[in-house]
């Protein structure tokens, strides 16, 4: 069966919906994991049932040509997986045609649009192998895989009308010297749109390849991307910024496949179409939240060598509510230590008036050696929201920073932590 739809509104303008067709798989699943971090599953598709796709007209103003719309691209689905095309109709345009999906307010799980990290995961492929060849009508320009978030009341962050984006560029055009190449957006100190190489290199061929993108909306930075299963780490690499003035005013992570067919020429005297095909499409998240170890000292010195036990608050903040937390899922990474006694407490550690989840945890059950500069925090909230918080440590086995708190016979501390504080 063959499910296909050529006009629809907007990547983040369209009005919330959801198509159910014969393929549609969108659902809340369950968790999978990267390294110590666990990331909720909110939304699978195998096919592209229920995207839309819309045209973007002469991309990056790169041609004089009038013309193009949404009547000029189209997304197919077809049970394994699904197709974006640009240029459907064979004109002297250039459009790159955008699939996408987008969650308006909530995701399919019901849980809040909210900032933390969003990772992106999905397989691409090109129907046939791009030549340089002008007398061939398909022949591609670009791929791309990304994740936005919009907030059009700025209730999240300051966007100003603007998304912010983590977006991978494969070049394909085969006369493009930067062919094969693996770039992603960022902006330059001007705010201008530019691509970064990532040092990825990937030959265009007709095999299923792994796309995946990790970003974190809170430091409005990439955290990595990974090509099959070749991983760059792009923490210092800041997420685009698009501005767009006419946006609505919600809150909303969109998800994009975009499929471009290559440049016609500035007058638009070649034409192009390019379809790309995508399959198993995967969103997961998790939140970022604030954490302080040993609260109120600034190095943060943990004695390796102690039997006692470090002090971790888990902060409140107009973003966060750490009385939803679930204590027994709170572990100290990098061993997964759980807290020495109970489930930890709340108490407000920072006087702002908000309760704080406050936890103790074995120094010889974290995993923490001589050298480390920083400690996480993993968990789940009451209804099953992950997160993940990091301070800054110093660890050692020598003297040096105040002891910690030792357990009393019964498992107890035997100081609280405002004495704690106190002593720092």
């Amino acid at each position: 069966m063959k499910v296909k739809t050529k006009v629809k509104a907007g990547a983040l303008k369209m009005k919330s919906c959801v198509f159910i067709l014969a393929f549609v798989m969108v659902t809340a699943l369950g968790f999978t994991t990267n390294g110590d971090t666990q990331y909720q599953v909110i939304y699978t598709s195998q096919d592209l049932s229920g995207h839309s796709v819309v045209a973007e007209v002469n991309p990056g103003g790169g041609t004089s040509c009038a013309g193009g719309s949404d009547a000029d691209v189209s997304i197919a689905s077809f049970g394994s997986y699904g197709e974006v095309t640009s240029n459907v109709n064979l004109e002297n345009i250039w459009v790159n045609a955008i699939g996408h999906k987008k969650f308006i307010e909530t995701f399919p799980n019901d849980s809040p649009v909210r900032l933390g990290v969003y990772k992106y995961t999905g397989q691409i492929r090109l129907p046939r192998n791009p030549v340089p060849d002008a007398t061939q009508s398909e022949i591609p320009e670009a791929v791309q895989f990304k994740v936005e978030l919009w907030d059009g009341r700025d209730e999240l962050w300051p966007s100003n009308k603007t998304t912010l984006e983590g977006n991978i560029y494969w070049f394909l055009n085969p006369w493009n010297i930067d062919y094969g190449k693996i770039k992603v957006y960022t902006n330059d100190v001007t705010g201008n749109l530019i691509l970064v190489d990532t040092g990825i290199y990937l030959t265009p061929d007709i095999d299923w390849h792994a796309f995946e993108v990790v970003v974190d909306f809170k430091s409005q930075k990439f955290i990595s991307i990974t090509i099959d299963g070749e991983m760059r780490v792009l923490s210092d690499v800041k997420l685009a910024e698009v501005y767009h003035p006419t946006w609505g005013n919600e809150v909303a992570i969109g998800v994009a496949q975009e499929s471009m067919a290559a440049w016609p020429k500035g007058d638009c005297s070649a034409v192009f179409t390019w379809t790309t095909q995508f399959r198993d499409l995967e969103l997961s998240y998790y939140t970022i939240v604030d954490i302080d170890i040993k609260l109120g000292s600034e190095s943060n010195s943990i004695n390796l060598k102690s039997k006692g036990v470090i002090p971790v608050a888990i902060l409140s903040t107009d973003c966060f509510d750490a009385t939803t937390i679930d204590g027994s899922t709170v572990k100290f990474c990098p061993a997964g230590a759980a807290p020495a006694h109970d489930a930890g407490h709340l108490e407000d550690v920072n006087g702002d008036g908000n309760l704080d989840w406050v936890g103790y945890f074995k120094t010889q059950e974290t995993g923490l050696s001589s050298g480390d500069t920083e400690a996480s925090i993993t968990g789940k909230t009451k209804d099953e929201v992950p997160f993940k918080g990091t301070d800054s440590v110093s660890s050692g086995g020598g003297k040096g920073g105040k002891a910690a708190p030792a357990l009393n016979s019964h498992s107890k501390l035997t100081t609280t932590w405002a004495r704690l504080k106190a002593k720092h």
